[in-house]
């Protein structure tokens, strides 16, 4: 993870804190396309890769990130996305194969990235400050569904 990812991270842990979520932060130099973590919360499992927007309106997801997702939506998992765009609105994407397949090849300093505009995807939850945790722990599970 970056450090705005860890920052990302920080926030996240610390605001569910009071809500009995198990999470797990992967830190995993074999497999880069892991999450970067992995949550449980009343008995359900749901694994998440953090972004922050970048400054020209666009998040890059590695290849081996994306095709960690994909595999993981064959086998009937539910991949998650947060990322917190530049005005701090933090944005829940509910990955699905549709959502992988529209993202863009991206090269920024010789490395390729698949991307997505924040300005196109406007994601699946959105919270603003104050940051209502337990909504989005709930939409996570599934409880809470937006359209």
């Amino acid at each position: 993870m970056e450090r705005k990812e860890t920052k990302l991270w920080n926030l996240i842990r610390t605001g569910t804190k009071k809500y009995s979520v198990h999470w797990t932060r992967i830190e995993n130099l074999v497999d880069s396309g892991t999450p970067d973590t992995l949550g449980v919360y009343k008995g359900k499992y749901f694994p998440i890769e953090l972004k922050v927007e970048e400054t020209t309106g666009w998040v890059y997801i590695r290849p081996s990130q994306v095709s960690w997702m994909r595999l993981h939506l064959l086998a009937g998992g539910q991949p998650w996305l947060l990322y917190r765009e530049l005005d701090e609105t933090i944005v829940l994407i509910k990955v699905n194969l549709d959502f992988l397949s529209l993202l863009t090849e991206k090269k920024v300093h010789s490395k390729t990235y698949l991307a997505f505009s924040t300005d196109v995807f406007k994601g699946y939850a959105r919270f603003t400050k104050p940051y209502k945790y337990e909504e989005m722990l709930e939409v996570l599970i599934g409880e809470i569904k937006y359209a």
